[in-house]
């Protein structure tokens, strides 16, 4: 009934009291934030067979805020976020509470000063093509207290300190602990421009500690990053072993290769690699991902465009063990200036299960927004039934303010699901969305029902 009611093109008064109706308030504040305005005094949850999720989001030229709740059978979850940023500082901090224990998740403090930027807190790094540092701080991929606080979040940004200067040097530290392993990063980058090519060095320092155990891990690479000819290329050697990689668009086509060898240990390495990736085992507690030890590979990729036909294709290839390759090719070809026909087939094989999928769709966009998709994905031989499906997509206008869409999607498996929604705008200032999610896996039962508001004061 709701979504009939939206249908019928309701005015936005009445939307709200329907909803308020069945469920409280939609326009409410969850954990009670002081200073917001009037209408966001009352708090009430909307709740469908005991699943349900809500979120306030405001924004302002100088700070954003975030807000939601979420509670069914198996989580009772809630979380704020705020963000504010100006010419001098930056602010972040988003933070969580989980069946009554609060963590914080990720909080930082930047501060920008002309020529230097301090950065307090979790931040990331962008150095090169991310061979001798990374761009995060990995987690283990299993840690056996799973716990988060103010100092030590449990999250895989860098946790500590970066100082800047120019762009041109940075120095980075970073201390995580997970249960009884501490883990503290050292890390240093210089670089000059040489015919508008910026070439550099870096170093870096990985030391655990768990009790009377400790390991010690260093590495070392020289980068060259050439935007003009974009071009992208980094050398680094860590513990007993050497990676490289490369990347350049050469006449529409970009191209990428890469070399680790076996014995390239380096925590903090988030060079280019296929994600089927090692890891390594730490003090027989903690297990690190190593994605690029013992790969090499390629990549090459290529868009153009004949007549009204967009085509793209690539080609990757990458040794681990066995050699193993994955191909696409895709066409998008226009009908008429809001009708499109896209097509896509992508294949994959050698040292991992062999897979191909195959893609059409056809798309509308004017008043009206629809599209159909069908995908059939082949793995080993076999038609993957949970992973093919077709769906159809609409979305329409229901009113000068709202507006109505949904999705039905037929499995091979014969399960279906679908989703509608509803998007209304409210003066200049207010937008509030109402999803309701049903699958056949839900049988009986009523599946979730989302309200997502958004405010700008």
């Amino acid at each position: 009934m709701l979504y009939n009611d939206f249908a019928d093109g309701f005015p936005v008064a009445d939307t709200i009291s329907h909803l308020s109706t069945i469920g409280g308030n939609p326009l409410t504040e969850i954990e009670g934030i002081e200073g917001l305005p009037a209408l966001l005094h009352e708090s009430h949850v909307v709740t469908v067979n005991a699943s349900s999720l809500e979120i306030i989001e405001f924004s302002h030229p100088a700070w954003h805020i975030k807000t939601g709740y979420e509670n069914s059978a198996s989580v009772d979850k809630s979380y704020f976020m705020a963000q504010s940023e100006s010419d001098d500082a930056e602010l972040f901090y988003k933070g969580q509470k989980r069946d009554s224990k609060y963590s914080a998740e990720r909080r930082s403090l930047k501060l920008k000063g002309g020529s230097w930027n301090v950065t307090l807190g979790n931040y990331t790094a962008d150095i090169g093509a991310g061979i001798g540092i990374g761009r995060y701080d990995y987690r283990p991929l299993s840690n056996p207290d799973d716990e988060s606080d103010i100092i030590y979040p449990d999250n895989s940004y860098y946790n500590g300190l970066k100082v800047e200067y120019l762009n041109k040097a940075s120095i980075l530290y970073s201390a995580k602990k997970y249960s009884n392993l501490y883990k503290a990063f050292y890390g240093a980058a210089v670089s000059t421009d040489i015919r508008e090519c910026n070439i550099g060095i870096s170093a870096a320092a990985t030391c655990f500690s768990a009790g009377n155990r400790d390991l010690n891990l260093g590495s070392g690479s020289i980068y060259i990053v050439d935007n003009r000819r974009r071009l992208k290329m980094e050398a680094a050697y860590a513990e007993s072993g050497i990676g490289f990689f490369a990347e350049s668009i050469l006449h529409s086509f970009k191209l990428k290769g890469w070399y680790y060898s076996d014995s390239y240990l380096s925590p903090q390495s988030s060079g280019y690699a296929y994600p089927d990736y090692k890891s390594f085992k730490l003090f027989d507690d903690y297990s690190f991902r190593q994605t690029q030890a013992g790969e090499s590979g390629f990549y090459i990729g290529r868009l153009t465009q004949v007549k009204k036909i967009i085509f793209r294709s690539a080609v990757e290839s990458w040794i681990v063990s066995k050699p193993s390759v994955d191909i696409s090719c895709a066409a998008r070809y226009p009908l008429s200036d809001n009708f499109y026909l896209s097509a896509r087939i992508s294949g994959r094989g050698g040292a991992i299960k062999d897979r191909y999928q195959y893609e059409m769709e056809l798309a509308c966009r004017r008043i009206v927004e629809l599209k159909g998709l069908s995908t059939v994905r082949i793995s080993s031989g076999q038609v993957d039934h949970h992973n093919s499906f077709s769906q159809i997509y609409i979305m329409f206008p229901a009113g000068v303010t709202t507006f109505v869409g949904g999705r039905l999607r037929f499995r091979y498996d014969s399960n279906f699901e679908f989703f509608f929604e509803e998007k209304t705008v409210i003066g200049d200032s207010i937008n509030l969305k109402a999803t309701y999610r049903w699958r056949e896996t839900d049988g009986q039962r009523l599946g979730p029902f989302y309200l997502v508001a958004e405010c700008v004061i």
